[in-house]
C-alpha cells in the first residue's frame, strides 16, 4: 500500500500554527501556584483590579479587530426585554445548574456566566477572541469563523468548515 503524504492547505497550516493543542491529560499547576491563585481569586484584588484590567484588554482587542464594542453592546441591549421576568419564563425549575455556571467568571461578578451581561457580551468577546487567535484571516468575521469551525484533538485538525459563514450582527464591525 502506497501512502500519500497529507498536504495541509495554507488555511489549515495557519490554523494548526495558531492553535493550542488539546491534551488528554492537561498540565496542572504546582500546589503553591494553585494556592496562590485561590488566594488572589478570593481577594478584593481580583474584583477591583484584575477583572477590570481583563475586561479592558478584551475590549481593546475587540476594537483593534474592528469590533465596535460600545455601539454593538448598546444595539444588543436595545433588541430585547432583558429582565428577570424573561429569565423566569425560560428557566426550568427541575433543572439543577452546576456551580460552575453561577460562580464568578471573568468580568461577571457575582452572576457568573449566566448573567445578562455575559449573554450580551458573548458575541462581541467571541469575535475578539477569534481575531486574536487567528490573526492571519484579516479583520471581521474571518478570524471568528476560523475560531469556531476548528476542532482539535491531540493537537491535530480533525475538521474545519472553511465555508462556514456567520452573518455578523449589525453594527459590530467597522470597515
Amino acid at each position: 500500500v502506497h501512502h500519500h503524504p497529507v498536504r495541509a492547505t495554507p488555511f489549515a497550516r495557519q490554523v494548526a500554527l495558531s492553535s493550542t493543542p488539546v491534551h488528554d491529560h492537561p498540565a496542572r499547576a504546582p500546589p503553591f501556584a494553585r494556592e496562590l491563585l485561590d488566594v488572589v481569586l478570593k481577594s478584593p484584588l481580583y474584583k477591583w483590579v484584575l477583572v477590570p484590567q481583563a475586561r479592558q484588554t478584551m475590549i481593546k482587542t475587540a476594537r483593534s479587530n474592528g469590533v465596535t464594542w460600545e455601539e454593538s453592546l448598546t444595539w444588543i441591549k436595545s433588541e430585547g426585554g432583558w429582565d428577570d421576568d424573561l429569565l423566569a419564563e425560560v428557566r426550568d425549575p427541575s433543572t439543577v445548574t452546576p456551580n460552575y455556571y453561577t460562580s464568578p467568571f471573568h468580568a461577571y461578578i457575582p452572576g457568573g456566566n449566566l448573567c445578562w451581561e455575559s449573554a450580551w457580551e458573548q458575541e462581541l468577546a467571541g469575535k475578539a477572541v477569534g481575531q486574536r487567535n487567528f490573526p492571519g484571516h484579516g479583520p471581521g468575521a474571518a478570524g471568528e469563523n476560523a475560531f469556531r469551525c476548528v476542532k482539535l484533538r491531540r493537537g491535530r485538525i480533525i475538521s474545519c468548515l472553511s465555508t462556514w459563514q456567520i452573518t455578523p450582527l449589525p453594527p459590530i464591525y467597522t470597515y
